[in-house]
Formats: structure tokens, sequence, C-alpha cells
């Protein structure tokens, strides 16, 4: 990913700081919004997704828009990519970044969208949808990979009991799991990545270790889900 990017998400459990959301290059690391609002908790669906677009800053609107159904749960759509990001824990936290771009035509070509349960033995899920001007899957695939044993030093491979993660119905799925320490506490981290037309979408979801098997099936069916959305939205 010519470096651009170190998608090293950090997992957020109720002893780690939200600081730690996210861990990236340095010079464009996504970091909390400087004014978060503690949301209640009932929150209605649609105003929590439109507090969280708001969030995000003054141009966030410009590229997503709130598509929260009726009944919820809060939902939040990059309106270029069509990638949904669902926000299904109560009450619902999370964060919108927009990555910064060389030209301003091609700002909002470079976005996430992350998910998080800061209570007790949480996770953290983050999805990417990316218009790369240069570049091929297996790049973008290996220099994902790089990034996280140079993040984690001993990063040890991680396989699941039950292996879901090949579809034969959507565009191929190159997916890294690890065994990892973070903050001293023993993890799982996963990246997943696919070529939908002009996007790459990826996937990035970190859990406790003891909680791998659960959290990686919840890993695949969140990856296929955006696959999907991506490809029907751009497909018209």
């Amino acid at each position: 990913m010519k470096g651009r990017r170190m998608m090293v998400l950090v997992v957020i459990l109720a002893m780690w700081p939200l600081s730690a959301l996210a861990q990236k290059t340095p010079d464009d690391a996504p970091q909390p919004p400087a004014v978060q609002s503690t949301p209640p908790p009932n929150e209605d669906p649609r105003l929590a997704a439109a507090r969280i677009i708001e969030e995000g800053g003054n141009s966030t609107a410009t590229f997503f828009q709130n598509t929260t159904p009726t009944g919820g749960p809060a939902t939040i759509t990059h309106r270029r990519s069509g990638l949904t990001c669902v926000f299904e824990v109560q009450p619902p936290r999370g964060q919108l970044t927009i990555y910064p771009s060389p030209t301003p035509q091609l700002l909002g070509d470079d976005v996430s969208c992350t998910m998080f349960n800061p209570a007790g033995r949480g996770f953290l899920e983050t999805l990417y949808a990316t218009r790369y001007p240069t570049g091929d899957l297996a790049e973008h695939f290996a220099g994902a990979v790089g990034e996280i044993r140079a993040r984690f030093g001993a990063a040890e491979p991680w396989v699941p009991q039950v292996d879901q993660s090949v579809d034969p119905t959507l565009p191929p799925i190159r997916t890294a799991r690890f065994r990892v320490i973070m903050d001293g506490v023993p993890s799982y981290t996963r990246m997943s990545i696919a070529q939908v037309g002009d996007w790459t979408v990826m996937l990035r979801f970190s859990t406790p270790i003891a909680d791998a098997e659960a959290g990686d099936r919840a890993a695949t069916a969140e990856v296929r889900r955006a696959i999907m959305q991506v490809r029907s939205a751009t497909a018209r």
C-alpha cells in the first residue's frame, strides 16, 4: 500500500483507553473526535447515526449519509462506494474517517468507518473503501500483512477451526489472521481484503483471543456483507 496507510487497529477493552482507537502511519492515524458526546443508553438509532456523522467533522456529511432503516440499527453509508456501516451495539459508538487526498477531486475516495464496543470484553471493527490510483490486490494485501507484523513483531498465524471465508458467489477475498499481544493482552486480529470493481474493500477486526472463534465468524459475515453492498451500489 505504498506505506501510505498502516491498517492495524487496536482492540478496545474496558481497560484500554479510547485514545488507542486506531494505529495507522503517524501522519494519518484517525483520532477520536475532539468533542465526542456520551450517547444516552437508549438513543434513537437514526439520531445516533446523525450524531456519528456530525462528530466526523464538517465535510463528513458530503461523503456519508444516514441510511438508518425504520426501527434501526444506526446505519451510515458512504455515498460513492455504497459501503455501509451498521452500529449494532447499544448505545452506538463509532468513528468515520476521510483520509487525505493529493487532489481535492479524489477526496472521499479513501474512507473508513469504525464500530466498537468499549464495554466489558470488547471488539474493534473497521471497514475501509478505497479507490487506489496504483497497485493491485496482491500488493495491497502484502502491504497490510507487513504492517501488521511490523506493528506487533511476534505475530503468530491463527487458524480457525472451520474456515468459512471462501464464497464462490463473491470476488476473491484474501484474509490473514494472527494471534498477537496488545498491551499485554493475548488477542486475535484479522485483515480481509477484496477488489470490487474500482473499489478495494477491507475489514480489520480485533478481539480478545478467548473470543477469537466467534469473532472470526462475525468478521467473515461482515466482510461478505460489505462486499455485496459495494458490488450492488457500484453496479447501478
